[in-house]
């Protein structure tokens, strides 16, 4: 699979309602989506664990090239990583505006779409749209990089312009024609369809000055300002390379459970006979073999049981390789030590991987909060430079309770009114439906003691009855 297709597709100025200008910018970014749809194709084949051995020895039968090896290391590579980034919510004083607007429970699940698409390919996009009739007011979706690219602006250090395929065709030659695309500028949102032979589009104002279309990028740098894949060159090689061992790690296992025997002084009629049924051979708990014409006896003999072991060294030699480039520890990919590690070594077998969420959680926080912002916009204009708002992401440590407990316990110790607030709650390891019942019981429970005391109160206050025909100077004497 390379990376460049030969041949762009591209649309003539004439054939869309569009100026020169317009169609120039709809143009390169088809070319930018079709560059680089051959590597994203390859990635998400690693991904989902649909690509072949590779194999260097012409002589082998075809019969165990086409073996069904599958290595799923590309998508754990991936979704170990992407397990760490889980989105919460958002805080901030704009986030109960923007959760009216856009439930957490459909972003959160948005999220964890996208950036699955994004350590695969790089990269992946978020978009914001008005609904039409009958459709929420503002709609958030994903797009992962086999549908969508984009122009990076080196000066405002943003996208300039970018496009989602929403529906494509596959023409004679094989090429990916598409058949609508949504464009993004500052200026405005297009939507681009093809009818017969000519495109229309419809375009809709932009009031904020910039794309509503935001990218989630995996280690983006000044070179690769739209990051780079998870499944890099090294770790498809390292794959290529544990399919191969997997591969002569099944011919020789079939081998391995039939004996190797054979026999001395056959003559060449006998030799020619056996070597035609060469399963029945092994398969045969009994030999019978003649003498030779010169009356001789063949002699049996059965050569030494061959090993796994070299294959199993060396495949575990290429994980321990693999869980290094991808930060991952070492039993993700299915190598256990006998020995039990203490909760120190876990840890730090963990600490690189850790590393890398917060990365993945810092960038993409940049990101979401744009894309809150203009979803905010979307609804009041205003909003859109105004809104204070900010999303949280879960815990990429995974403490046990008992550590969430120790550690909000410790800090409510040092500042007692931390366990007023739902940061002590959240810090306990409750998620936001249990933390709201929670604080429900918690007012509930404060007004009925409040009532009860303020019930005694009154009581307190309240004269005592004095009984008939007893004045306060009888009380006296």
């Amino acid at each position: 699979m390379t990376n460049e297709n030969p041949t762009l597709y591209q649309v003539d100025p004439s054939m869309m309602n569009l100026t020169g200008e317009e169609v120039d910018v709809f143009n390169k970014l088809l070319a930018e989506w079709q560059r680089h749809l051959g590597s994203n194709i390859r990635n998400e084949a690693y991904y989902k664990g649909k690509v072949m051995p590779v194999t260097t020895d012409s002589s082998m039968p075809s019969d165990l090239v086409n073996l069904n090896i599958v290595m799923g290391w590309g998508g754990k590579c991936v979704d170990v990583l992407a397990n760490r980034s889980v989105l919460e919510g958002f805080d901030g004083g704009s986030a109960d505006v923007f959760e009216s607007i856009i439930p957490t429970t459909t972003l959160t699940e948005i999220y964890e779409q996208a950036v699955t698409s994004e350590l695969t390919d790089s990269c992946a996009f978020l978009t914001v749209s008005k609904g039409m009739p009958g459709e929420p007011d503002v709609i958030v979706s994903a797009h992962s990089a086999l549908d969508a690219a984009a122009i990076w602006d080196e000066r405002k250090k943003r996208i300039k312009a970018g496009i989602c395929v929403v529906d494509i065709d596959v023409d004679s030659s094989g090429l990916r024609v598409p058949t609508w695309v949504n464009m993004y500028t500052d200026e405005y949102t297009y939507s681009c369809r093809k009818v017969g032979d000519s495109w229309v589009a419809e375009k809709a104002a932009n009031p904020f000055g910039r794309p509503l279309m935001e990218p989630l990028r995996y280690r983006p740098s000044l070179t690769r300002p739209f990051g780079k894949s998870r499944i890099n060159r090294t770790v498809r090689s390292l794959i290529d390379r544990a399919m191969c061992v997997g591969a002569r790690t099944e011919i020789a296992a079939t081998f391995y459970t039939w004996p190797q025997r054979y026999l001395l002084g056959v003559d060449k009629k006998t030799a020619e006979e056996m070597s035609k049924r060469k399963v029945e051979m092994y398969a045969d708990s009994m030999l019978l073999v003649t003498p030779n014409k010169n009356g001789d006896v063949p002699q049996l003999g059965q050569l030494s049981q061959m090993t796994m072991q070299p294959h199993i060294d060396h495949l575990e030699m290429l994980g321990k390789q693999f869980a290094s480039e991808a930060c991952i520890p070492l039993d993700e990919v299915g190598i256990v030590f006998d020995n039990p590690t203490s909760s120190e070594a876990m840890f730090a077998a963990q600490q690189r991987l850790i590393v890398e969420a917060e990365h993945v959680n810092r960038m993409n926080g940049i990101a979401l909060g744009n894309v809150a912002r203009m979803a905010l916009g979307a609804v009041n204009a205003a909003d859109f430079a105004t809104a204070d708002i900010t999303p949280r992401f879960a815990d990429v440590l995974r403490p046990s309770k008992a550590a969430n407990a120790d550690f909000a316990i410790k800090v409510n110790s040092a500042v007692p009114a931390y366990s007023g607030t739902r940061q002590f709650w959240r810090d306990l390891g409750y998620s936001e439906p249990t933390i709201d019942s929670i604080l429900r019981e918690v007012r509930y429970s404060q007004i009925v003691q409040a009532a009860a005391q303020a019930s005694a109160q009154a009581a307190q206050q309240q004269p005592t009855p004095q009984p008939e025909g007893v004045d306060d100077a009888d009380i006296g004497e």
